[in-house]
């Protein structure tokens, strides 16, 4: 056979098999948990840096970053916490604050260190001053990392913290590096459930495409069941009364955390 053609046949079958790869990530819901090796893992926290976490309500700093909130305090960094809405969208507000407080004393983070800008709940993403508040709030405590909500987050109070503090980067690179998580999204987290204990959370495929590093930060056993306990005070998010609530909060008590971190241009 010429060698053109050989080539030519080769190229054929590996722009096939990429394309057939793709097609089978479009259609699939869940990455097996065996992927998770194939994610690097996400820097851990020294004694230098400087978190700055933008939750968009009570109970999305524990969800997202609980362990790694645990590993900094440890390491010595500094954390502290802006709750950008005030979570009264059911009339919890005072609740839900106490609750913030006692979660994030569980996780190390004593109540001088956490912010409520009490922005309405449900309204975030119509707040023009929202931003500039942001923007002073890092001004003031330059951090060397902010961890928020992703930008394609489903809930647009989530989509609203992703979106400012993406903007706020890029208008001053390398003032620090931005972190998202990523709560809301269509069959999302997976596993869901009293099984989710014993899994890995993985991004869903879909946003394998989207221009993030997506990295994981392992939990150790402590780690994990320290953040449990965190996320247990929240009782208004966590009772029966409301059971799939519940199961999508318990649901990010997994053997990781997931950051996606954008690409480089």
């Amino acid at each position: 056979m010429p060698r053109k053609i050989v080539v030519g046949t080769v190229i054929a079958v590996i722009i096939g098999l990429a394309l057939g790869f793709s097609y089978y990530v479009s259609q699939i819901n869940a990455l097996p948990q065996s992927s998770y090796s194939i994610f690097d893992p996400l820097p851990s926290p020294t004694p230098a840096d400087r978190i700055l976490v933008v939750a968009p309500h009570q109970d999305d700093e524990t969800i997202g970053v609980g362990g790694y909130i645990i590993e900094a305090v440890r390491a010595g960094a500094t954390v502290e916490v802006i709750f950008a809405t005030n979570g009264n969208k059911h009339g919890l507000k005072l609740a839900r604050e106490n609750e913030a407080e006692n979660a994030l004393k569980t996780l190390g983070v004593p109540k001088a260190r956490i912010i409520f800008d009490n922005f309405p709940d449900g309204d975030l993403s119509s707040q023009k001053s929202f931003r500039p508040e942001i923007k002073s709030q890092i001004d003031v405590y330059r951090p060397t990392k902010v961890f928020t909500t992703l930008p394609e987050d489903l809930h647009p109070d989530h989509a609203a913290c992703g979106q400012a503090v993406a903007a706020i980067v890029k208008e001053e690179p390398g003032a620090f590096t931005p972190e998202f998580f990523l709560v809301h999204y269509h069959r999302y987290p997976r596993p869901i459930g009293d099984d989710a204990s014993n899994s890995y959370l993985l991004p869903p495929p879909a946003l394998l495409k989207s221009n993030y590093d997506w990295q994981v930060s392992p939990l150790t056993a402590a780690e994990q069941n320290q953040k449990n306990q965190a996320l247990k005070q929240y009782k208004t998010q966590t009772s029966d009364i409301n059971p799939v609530l519940k199961q999508l909060v318990l649901s990010f008590d997994q053997k990781n955390e997931l950051f996606a971190t954008p690409e480089s241009p």
